[in-house]
């Protein structure tokens, strides 16, 4: 198990990250003061975190498999500047989409110290919806 599969930081800026299978880490996806980068068509799997999103402004992370990671699907920490992220059309391993406070149906988004979203179970749905309800194709 490594410790981070993929870290962008501090002003890698505007990438896009397509056709990646992010498997067996702490942390599958690291950005941290990494902004505008998107995250298309990749498959975050078995991480301990799948993806952690620190002071990460205006990510897009749409259609991905986001699943089986064993804390979080998705973490964000830090600040958004009030700008919502974009987390619509991913798997997360249900039908039903993400979960938020215990894992009732698939991977968890967790937000930490963000302030725009009350009631944060209700921001966390909006943020992901739609979701898929099947897994997206992924091609390597």
């Amino acid at each position: 198990m490594n410790n981070i599969g993929l870290l962008f930081e501090y002003g890698s800026n505007w990438n896009k990250l397509t056709g990646n299978a992010v498997v067996s880490n702490k942390v599958g996806l690291d950005l941290r003061w990494s902004h505008y980068n998107m995250v298309e068509r990749n498959n975050v799997v078995g991480n301990e975190v799948g993806l952690n999103l620190s002071n990460a402004l205006s990510p897009l992370i749409n259609h991905n498999n986001i699943q089986l990671n064993r804390k979080y699907g998705v973490c964000f920490t830090g600040e958004t500047l009030g700008v919502i992220p974009n987390l619509k059309h991913n798997w997360w391993g249900s039908k039903l989409g993400p979960s938020w406070l215990i894992k009732a149906f698939g991977d968890r988004v967790w937000m930490i110290g963000l302030k725009p979203f009350k009631p944060r179970f209700l921001g966390v749905r909006l943020i992901c919806f739609p979701w898929s309800k099947t897994p997206v194709e992924v091609s390597f």
